[in-house]
């Protein structure tokens, strides 16, 4: 009997080794293919990535059977960080579901640091927070007994929360049970009226799904009588560049040429215009060997002809910045609020199979320039207005950089 024990013992050990040698191959070739995927496809310049795929192979080597998968992530997104490049990131499931439908298991707590205070900016409606009367303008004092040093901590940790409301100068002391729930944040445009001659465009997202002409020229029939739209784009990361020039295209009022994507070691001098079609990511694949794509807006969208101001912060990025620069050189908008993200690339995502479904890597292959030959990706765009929110006005619960805007009108 305890010869059988132990065999029984000796098989599940070979299994269990066999089974973590299989693991530990797959996960390196992983991380050797993120190696060669970038070094090929990046739009850098080979004599900035070739020493660094070297490195990248090297480090690849480095895996230990024991690592979990996490490491890898880890391991590999620190060899992507060296490049210094936007939109060059693994991309796990959780992270692609939130950002394509808003889907999230989280607390719904959206904060940023002011003044060195962590104020709430945003409460997701259904959330837990919401559910429980967290506002916007709240000072989030501590969770479980320990003050929080990233603003990110309060969006994923649940618990009890002590925070202070301050109000017309009084303020309280406020104390919350929070948990973290399925949540759904709404990428969709939300159009609101101020005022008869004036609106508000609120962009939280292009991931989403691509914008789709009716939209537009239906949102564009709804303006009749304004002469005045503030567009915020205040927290959104960009997304699909043809739902930008879409939506660009309801301001130019015609077909424009805004800019170019720049793939600088393309074996073709050519270029394509990205013509206004759903299936963008078949023709960005179709326009491989050229050096340049040619972004442009459309006509038949409509024609907003009004006063157009712009709002933007750290979180504007992608998209959303060609979008804000298009109207800045086009239709001469205003653009208001804190320095963009800088970081305008047009990036392809890639399967990374061997570290499970849904895993992948996104490879940022063409640099953004626009017509006038600015560019945005490490720089953001040009603020006419800097807004430096104080203290006083972000507990306000008010929203004082739109405010703002809208005094200027």
């Amino acid at each position: 009997m305890r010869n059988i024990i132990l065999a029984f013992i000796l098989i599940l050990l070979c299994v269990f080794s066999g089974f973590s040698w299989a693991k530990y191959r797959l996960y390196q070739a992983g991380y050797k293919s993120v190696c060669s995927l970038v070094y090929k496809k990046i739009f850098l310049h080979k004599e900035i990535t070739a020493p660094w795929y070297k490195e990248c192979l090297s480090s690849s080597k480095a895996v230990a059977l024991t690592d979990s998968k996490q490491n890898i992530i880890t391991y590999i997104q620190s060899s992507l960080d060296q490049l210094n490049s936007s939109h060059l990131y693994v991309q796990t499931p959780i992270q692609r579901n939130y950002q394509e439908r808003g889907e999230v298991l989280s607390t719904g707590i959206k904060a940023h640091w002011v003044e060195d205070v962590l104020v709430v900016k945003k409460v997701i409606i259904g959330s837990s927070a919401y559910n429980r009367g967290l506002l916007r303008g709240d000072i989030l004092v501590s969770v479980n007994g320990a003050p929080m040093t990233d603003s990110y901590e309060s969006f994923y940790k649940q618990g009890h929360y002590i925070i202070k409301r301050v109000r017309e100068g009084e303020s309280r002391e406020l104390k919350f049970n929070i948990k973290k729930t399925k949540n759904h944040e709404s990428m969709n445009l939300e159009l609101t009226e101020l005022n008869s001659s004036l609106a508000l465009l609120k962009v939280p997202s292009f991931y989403s799904k691509i914008l789709q002409k009716k939209g537009i020229i239906k949102m564009g029939k709804s303006l009749s009588g304004k002469n005045h739209i503030i567009i915020d784009w205040r927290g959104n990361g960009g997304g699909h560049v043809l739902s930008a020039l879409r939506l660009l295209s309801l301001f130019t009022c015609k077909g424009q040429i805004v800019g170019e994507m720049i793939k600088p070691h393309s074996p073709l001098n050519k270029f394509e215009l990205l013509k206004d079609l759903d299936d963008f990511g078949e023709q960005y694949f179709n326009f491989y060997n050229l050096k340049k794509i040619k972004l442009q807006t459309f006509g038949g969208y409509g024609c907003f002809k009004g006063k157009v101001s712009v709002v933007v912060d750290e979180e504007t990025g992608s998209a959303a910045e060609i979008f804000a620069l298009g109207l800045q050189e086009l239709k001469q908008a205003k653009v208001w609020g804190s320095e963009s993200s800088g970081q305008a690339v047009m990036a392809l995502r890639y399967s990374l199979s061997e570290l499970g479904q849904g895993f992948a890597v996104t490879v940022p292959e063409a640099m953004y320039r626009s017509d006038s030959g600015a560019v945005i990706e490490g720089q953001g765009v040009y603020i006419d207005e800097h807004y430096d929110l104080s203290l006083t006005n972000a507990v306000s619960g008010k929203d004082a950089l739109i405010e703002e805007v809208v005094n200027s009108n």
